[in-house]
């Protein structure tokens, strides 16, 4: 194994992390551009050490492979909960994707690290207008009001009126301020008109005056 090709190998495995890393970073995700590109190449590292580090192993793969599983460590920090939602599992599969792509191109299978680096930007593009299009996205209603604000019964007599279903409920009293608020969530189910809850909103808005309200 020359210089030259070790090399070409790491500066494939950056390009396309970065590619792939683009993608999150447009998205204003926390893992971005550097954590993809860095996940790449320590992938294409590793594959390297594995394959040419150690003379005389029968197993180069055994290294290797500690990539696959222990990837999901930094995947797992990037899932968070916020409220109904569960956000990073995308962001998680493109790292895990990155760290796959870098081991391919340190292996020098360029033309699957390549391809597999195009269609998963390709998917990440496409699917996420797709996925609007049919309306699969849930969207969700975060309200905070005082407390002695009948929030859960208004808000479920406001969706019956307009349609809507109410797929998950949260509340539990915080802080907003210096006044101790209670803080509802709501998930509609997927497929909601987005005019519909606009019209919930509303109603909910003329009967508790919230301090807070928006929707995602």
């Amino acid at each position: 194994m020359t210089v030259d090709v070790i090399l070409i190998r790491l500066l494939i495995s950056i390009l396309l992390g970065a590619a792939l890393g683009m993608e999150r970073e447009l998205q204003g995700r926390p893992a971005g551009l550097r954590t993809h590109t860095l996940v790449s190449l320590g992938a294409a590292l590793v594959m390297l050490i594995s394959m040419y580090g150690f003379e005389g192993t029968n197993d180069p793969a055994r290294l290797a492979a500690q990539v696959v599983s222990g990837i999901g460590f930094l995947g797992a920090g990037a899932i968070l909960r916020d409220g109904g939602d569960i956000k990073g599992i995308t962001t998680a599969a493109t790292l895990w994707m990155a760290a796959i792509i870098g081991l391919a191109a340190g292996n020098g299978y360029f033309v699957g690290a390549i391809a597999a680096t195009f269609a998963s930007v390709v998917i990440l593009v496409l699917l996420r207008s797709l996925e609007t299009f049919l309306g699969k996205r849930t969207r969700h209603l975060t309200i905070i009001t005082s407390t002695n604000k009948p929030v859960l019964q208004v808000m479920v007599q406001a969706c019956d009126r307009h349609g809507l279903v109410i797929a998950n409920i949260e509340a539990h009293v915080t802080d907003y301020g210096k006044e101790e608020c209670i803080k509802f969530s709501a998930d509609f189910a997927s497929g909601s008109r987005k005019e519909d809850i606009e019209s919930v909103i509303f109603e909910v808005t003329e009967i508790l005056n919230p301090l807070s309200i928006f929707i995602k």
